[in-house]
């Protein structure tokens, strides 16, 4: 089977997903309500929509087609029966509650209970140019509390889960099972999506972006199992020019003195608070290098992800242990760990700067091949800037 799966799914990776949907759905037995589980741009939002279009599609076969009135209008967002609601979506006030403002939107840090509601009204309407109604729930780990009780818009999706419409079909993404309230995920059926292979990736991409072998080849070992990274990388210049610019702070700490490392701790910490996601992502970033540095002190060359910075990660690699390497990759991950169990961010990203070894600036290069040499000390800046 290609990576698009059966029909024409459209996503990369992640066959035993598709062929379970498609399986149930051929057979008339899907499921009321599905929670699909994983990392950012892991491919969540893409099966959700994937399985939208399947259940509208008007192919006899090999649904979804991809082509059909109803495929081609959820695939623009323009369809009027499959609705993404997340929790920076306009609230209408169609429910008897008040609409919410432009302000109100970008700062809401959870699903409100009039998200809940309004979706519920919706639902008891009947389909409106398809066979049913899908609602997929984006963020749905914001139905509970940092400090783990479940939030009124949970205990209102509960009548929902419990009651489904017959014509209605929910889908809610998260990154975990456990992200979300029991009494929400228990009545899913549960979607699990792992990282993708790398070969699995660049065959994706070729097939279904149009990416060259290359390209696509490059790009997938820098996306960390997830594909949506290696879409953004391969179709967005901005991303590539993000993704080299935190590879260079990344590298640039080795030589940095104690005092530019907590001072980048500092500048993490505040990105932290204004956009958990870029940080996370830079995390992500840390691990890949020091991954590339452990394989080129072991020699193995071939597998390194940041290949533009051989020179730099094969100089490093020279000059630390082995165990100083797993060091730092531990402290990065514990870092993340941390973070998700509401650890002091600026704390936390200061004890994995003392995890670091400690380096002679001049003693690695760093530029990536084929730029040229750069003047002055190095200075690690911050990730919002």
């Amino acid at each position: 089977m290609d990576e698009s799966g059966p029909g024409n799914w459209g996503v990369i990776g992640h066959g035993g997903a598709v062929r379970l949907l498609s399986g149930a759905m051929n057979a008339g037995r899907l499921a009321h309500a599905y929670l699909i589980t994983g990392a950012e741009q892991v491919g969540r939002k893409t099966l959700a929509l994937a399985l939208a279009r399947a259940v509208s599609c008007e192919a006899e076969f090999q649904r979804p087609c991809g082509s059909c009135r109803q495929c081609d209008r959820i695939a623009r967002g323009i369809h009027a029966d499959v609705r993404v609601i997340d929790r920076h979506t306009p609230i209408r006030g169609t429910a008897g509650g008040e609409a919410s403002d432009e302000g109100q939107d970008e700062r809401r840090a959870r699903f409100s209970i009039e998200h809940i509601r309004e979706m519920q009204r919706d639902a008891t309407l009947n389909a409106f140019e398809g066979p049913r109604q899908v609602f997929i729930l984006d963020g749905a780990e914001t139905l509970r509390f940092q400090d783990g009780p479940a939030t009124e818009a949970a205990n209102a999706l509960l009548k929902t889960l419990e009651e489904p419409p017959g014509d209605v079909l929910l889908v809610l993404i998260a990154p975990s099972r456990a992200a979300v309230p029991d009494t929400v995920a228990s009545r899913c059926q549960i979607i699990d999506l792992r990282p993708v292979p790398a070969a699995e990736i660049a065959s994706g991409l070729v097939s279904l972006r149009g990416a060259s072998l290359e390209d696509a080849e490059r790009v997938s070992r820098l996306a960390d199992g997830r594909p949506g990274r290696a879409i953004d990388l391969v179709e967005d210049p901005a991303a590539r020019g993000r993704h080299q610019q935190t590879v260079t702070r990344v590298l640039e700490t080795v030589v940095a003195s104690l005092e530019a490392r907590f001072r980048y701790a500092r500048d993490l910490s505040g990105a932290y608070r204004k956009d958990k996601a870029a940080v996370e992502a830079e995390l992500d970033v840390w691990t890949s290098v020091w991954r590339d540095v452990l394989l080129a002190r072991h020699g193995v060359a071939q597998g390194v992800s940041n290949t533009d910075w051989m020179d730099t990660i094969e100089a490093i690699a020279g000059q630390v242990t082995p165990d100083t390497i797993v060091g730092v990759i531990s402290a990065t991950r514990q870092t993340s760990g941390a973070l998700i169990s509401n650890a002091a961010p600026q704390l936390a990203f200061e004890v994995m700067m003392l995890a670091l070894p400690t380096m002679e600036a001049g003693s690695v290069p760093l530029q990536p091949a084929g730029a040229s040499p750069s003047s002055g000390d190095p200075a690690v800046e911050s990730p919002a800037g």
